[in-house]
């Protein structure tokens, strides 16, 4: 499976999650720089880092690329003090795809992961990201 492609799609994932609204982290709403690592046990190179920017706000607190057309279903989202967690299951032609993730929100800052399984991922895989608030949202 194309990298970007992996990216995209747990991207798409978080995507799914956009009325997580249960309490509020020490997250303050704007323009984030998000940073994604992927490490896929077993594979012979290591994947760069990929970087894109979004307007987080106090109802949409997960990271997510902004895709159309998705099919996923939230299984389970909680906020717990500065925490978000969330499963969601996505179907794609290539077929199912489980995420688990948590990230933890420190102001104008936050880091986290997600863990995927599935049919096209027998090993697994996990995203490590990061993120920092770059300013208002344009």
């Amino acid at each position: 499976m194309n990298r970007v492609l992996i990216v995209m799609f747990m991207l798409l994932c978080a995507a799914a999650l956009s009325n997580v609204a249960f309490a509020a982290p020490n997250m303050h709403p704007g323009r984030w720089e998000i940073t994604s690592t992927i490490d896929m046990p077993g594979m012979a190179f290591t994947m760069p880092a990929s970087t894109h920017t979004q307007c987080i706000t106090a109802k949409d607190l997960i990271p997510q690329a902004q895709q159309e057309n998705d099919k996923c279903k939230i299984l389970e989202n909680q906020i717990s003090g500065d925490t978000v967690t969330w499963k969601v299951r996505c179907e794609s032609d290539g077929g199912t795809m489980v995420s688990e993730g948590r990230i933890v929100y420190d102001g104008d800052s936050f880091a986290g992961t997600v863990a995927t399984t599935g049919s096209q991922m027998p090993s697994g895989m996990t995203q490590k990201m990061t993120g920092k608030r770059l300013g208002e949202c344009q």
